[in-house]
């Protein structure tokens, strides 16, 4: 037997392909772009996946939805997506806007936060969706971790400060927690995905205008040109034509597009998934467009993690140690062989055998119909009528 061998691939995994191709589509076009505005690109971000979700709404109306009834609904998931959003945007535009130190930029290290994700993110699908996992699967997602953190200190982008360390830990568990919300969401309490889709571009779009409109009121008092004036700048030195299609309709078909396929794999998938996508997205621009040193020596930790995660999502198997015995593919195997086996188990009891002989002289049909009591019943009548005609005889 081989020692790697193929595991189950489930066209499902399509969405993360579509995943890695519309990112890899979006950073080469937004290296295009000269101008943006980043108020303008949050904004547009969010309409864009509302203006998706309805779409899809309409066009998938009887097919989006699971019809079994979950638990009670409630505004308080709604009220817990918008915390989770809320925790999002403030790390990336108020923090940075009052801390402008560079060492806290947890950028500049997301081999390592995938790495660290991947763990939280099995130990969070564990607790709250009652995933199973086995030892092939810490095998995996371990050496995953340290090849993220063995490239990050390749390409020497360990900036972080210490004093830093729980808005970094606040930042991966509010990110986990998301994606395993929203598929509890939509596993668990039957929202539709186009529900989802459209419930999180109004939840991004209110804690947008929550926030800019907080920080425009900061600078207002304290008479900062900030970013009322970037907006007015922005629109005064751009053409029109400009600002349509490189701000607004391209703006608001990635978003509409990344947020969508995100829920659309997230419903198909599990939320480990999306792991796969951020990796590759992490490293396509770090060899792209970051001018690191040693970046060419970080293909190789690249390639094995790409191998992790193909043995962490049982792509491939490892047929050795009793490592393949617990993959999704072998554990159906063994069901359908007890259930065949139970089958067959059923059946000889429902025949009690199909001819019963006594005494090398009387044989016995027995009828599928009939139940063991009959069985025994006419096995006697049989036995006491065969006595008796040996009696006449004699």
């Amino acid at each position: 037997m081989a020692f790697i061998s193929y595991g189950r691939i489930d066209k499902k995994l399509l969405w993360v392909l579509f995943m890695i191709i519309a990112k890899a589509i979006f950073i080469y076009v937004s290296t295009k772009i000269k101008a943006v505005n980043g108020i303008l690109v949050s904004f547009m971000e969010e309409i864009g996946a509302i203006i998706f979700g309805v779409i899809l709404h309409f066009i998938f109306r009887q097919k989006n939805g699971k019809s079994k009834k979950g638990k009670k609904r409630s505004i308080i998931h709604l009220l817990i997506i918008f915390l989770f959003r809320a925790i999002e945007c403030s790390f990336n535009i108020i923090f940075p806007y009052f801390e402008r130190n560079r060492e806290y930029l947890f950028s500049e290290i997301l081999n390592t936060t995938n790495g660290l994700e991947i763990i939280v993110i099995t130990g969070g699908t564990f607790l709250m969706l009652n995933y199973k996992y086995y030892i092939h699967h810490f095998i995996s997602m371990i050496v995953f971790c340290a090849l993220g953190i063995s490239m990050d200190i390749i390409i020497k982008s360990f900036l972080l400060h210490f004093k830093y360390i729980y808005f970094y830990i606040i930042i991966i568990l509010n990110e986990v927690l998301v994606y395993c919300y929203l598929k509890y969401m939509m596993d668990k309490l039957y929202y539709k995905y186009t529900e989802i889709i459209i419930y999180w571009g109004l939840i991004g779009l209110t804690v947008y205008l929550f926030i800019y409109s907080g920080l425009s009121l900061y600078e207002y008092i304290n008479d900062i040109d900030g970013y009322i004036f970037k907006v007015r700048k922005y629109f005064t030195d751009m053409r029109i034509v400009s600002i349509i299609f490189q701000q607004i309709i391209y703006y608001i078909f990635q978003g509409g597009i990344y947020y969508s396929l995100m829920i659309l794999l997230l419903f198909y998938l599990r939320p480990n998934h999306m792991i796969i996508a951020d990796e590759i997205q992490v490293y396509l621009v770090m060899i792209l467009f970051k001018n690191k040193p040693n970046k060419a020596y970080s293909v190789i930790p690249f390639v094995f993690q790409i191998l992790a995660l193909l043995f962490y999502f049982e792509i491939l198997e490892l047929n050795f140690c009793g490592l393949n015995k617990n993959t999704a593919k072998n554990i159906e195997a063994r069901g359908n062989i007890e259930n065949d086996i139970n089958n067959d188990t059923d059946n000889d009891r429902n025949t009690f055998g199909s001819n019963i002989e006594l005494e090398g002289q009387y044989l016995l049909k027995a009828s599928t119909s009939k139940s063991v009591d009959d069985i025994r019943s006419s096995l006697a009548n049989n036995f006491y009528d065969g006595r008796n005609s040996i009696n006449d005889n004699e």
